[in-house]
């Protein structure tokens, strides 16, 4: 899928160890998943992929263009700080230690 993204705003944000990204992407087909414009911003930006959250992405039907709004990190332990929990899973993938998904969780009731 290709994709173009340009950055409109950055602000810099010391007491939070982070940057306010706000940014275009262009794209050819559907919306680009949340994964793909966090890898295609990482580069950009030149930061690692994981500390990169992506905020919002705003589109605009039929235009082939969407707005996103994210949040570049300085370091890992900025990021765990800041942002809910339910924003690091959305980004890692990762449920916190504990909690079982749940199929597994219904599947333990049943038994």
């Amino acid at each position: 899928m290709k994709m173009e993204i340009e950055i409109l705003k950055k602000e810099r944000n010391v007491l939070l160890g982070r940057e306010g990204i706000e940014a275009k992407v262009a794209y050819s087909e559907a919306t680009p998943p949340r994964k793909e414009i966090r890898k295609e911003l990482a580069k950009k930006l030149g930061k690692k992929e994981d500390l990169i959250i992506i905020q919002q992405i705003k589109t605009y039907f039929g235009s082939g263009l969407a707005k996103i709004y994210a949040n570049a990190y300085d370091e890992e332990k900025d990021l765990k700080a800041t942002e809910t929990t339910s924003m690091i899973e959305r980004h890692t993938g990762k449920k916190k230690e504990g909690e079982a998904p749940k199929e597994e969780a219904k599947a333990a009731e049943g038994q």
